[in-house]
């Protein structure tokens, strides 16, 4: 399976996963899977961490995100998450495998 890994300033725009991604920098996150709704982007994320209340906190605390917690097995943390669309995301999409499904301004 092809595996691809990015490095970007998350910093730079709002997107609420990059946020609480740079407020654990210690931490990767895996995305298993994105995509684009009506509702916004609806992903799953997985982090081992052995420190799962910490990483749930920040989740917790991003009012412009809802989740769902699937897995916490005290090492790791599987989520799944909706967002609004972002920036960041559509930048991610350009490559032309997936599309943004609102225009920006």
């Amino acid at each position: 399976m092809p595996r691809v890994q990015l490095i970007f300033d998350a910093a730079a725009r709002e997107d609420p996963l990059a946020t609480i991604s740079t407020e654990l920098p210690n931490k990767e996150f895996s995305i298993l899977s994105s995509h684009p709704t009506d509702d916004g982007i609806l992903g799953l994320v997985e982090l081992d961490t052995s420190q799962p209340d910490t990483v749930i906190q920040h989740f917790q605390d991003a009012p412009e995100m809802s989740h769902e917690m699937l897995h916490n097995d005290g090492q790791t943390v599987v989520i799944q998450y909706l967002i609004p669309e972002t920036e960041s995301n559509c930048a991610l999409r350009a490559s032309g495998i997936l599309s943004c499904t609102q225009s920006r301004k």
